[in-house]
């Protein structure tokens, strides 16, 4: 899952953030991160979609503790175009 984060100086406090909450993050832009399941995630969450749900719910409440920055789950454009 891919982040594209509004605030570029704030996109290693969100990354800090989600690892706090196991998953593996790695910083893949300027303002960008790739969310991946982590060892916990992978145990609890059994479908993607409820995956993408959780993550979208850690944005929300990042968001609410940063309102001057923007952080949304965008598509994963590599795994579209591999087919």
């Amino acid at each position: 899952m891919n982040v594209q984060v509004s605030d570029s100086a704030s996109v290693d406090g969100l990354a800090d953030m989600l690892r706090g909450f196991g998953y593996a993050v790695a910083r893949t832009g300027r303002q960008r991160l790739h969310v991946g399941l982590g060892a916990e995630q992978r145990g609890a969450v059994t479908v993607l979609g409820s995956a993408e749900l959780e993550l979208d719910l850690y944005l929300r409440a990042w968001q609410a503790r940063h309102p001057n920055a923007l952080a949304e789950r965008i598509a994963d454009t590599s795994r579209a175009a591999g087919g």
